[in-house]
């Protein structure tokens, strides 16, 4: 039950509107996170189910991705990880 209402308020915070790097003001490397997220969705065996929570999280609340980007390229195998998330 508590990890459905967590998962309903990530949700609601991402979808939210004027949040994330949609922003104009977006912090930069939101948008290297968001293109290593979508390459990540047709890699096969790329990150891991577990950790598939870093690519819906709202980064305006990191330091502009720059973690996020680092958390994908540690919990995805190397010979899996696209170019675009080095």
């Amino acid at each position: 039950m508590t990890r459905v209402a967590c998962l309903t308020l990530l949700l609601a915070c991402v979808l939210w509107p004027g949040t994330g790097c949609a922003k104009a003001d977006a912090k930069p490397n939101c948008n290297k996170m968001r293109a290593c997220c979508t390459a990540l969705k047709g890699v096969e065996n790329g990150l891991p189910q577990e950790h598939e929570i870093l690519c819906h999280h709202d980064p305006e609340l990191d330091e502009g991705c720059v973690e996020t980007i680092a958390d994908i390229a540690k919990f995805t195998p190397s010979k899996t990880l696209p170019a675009v998330c080095r």
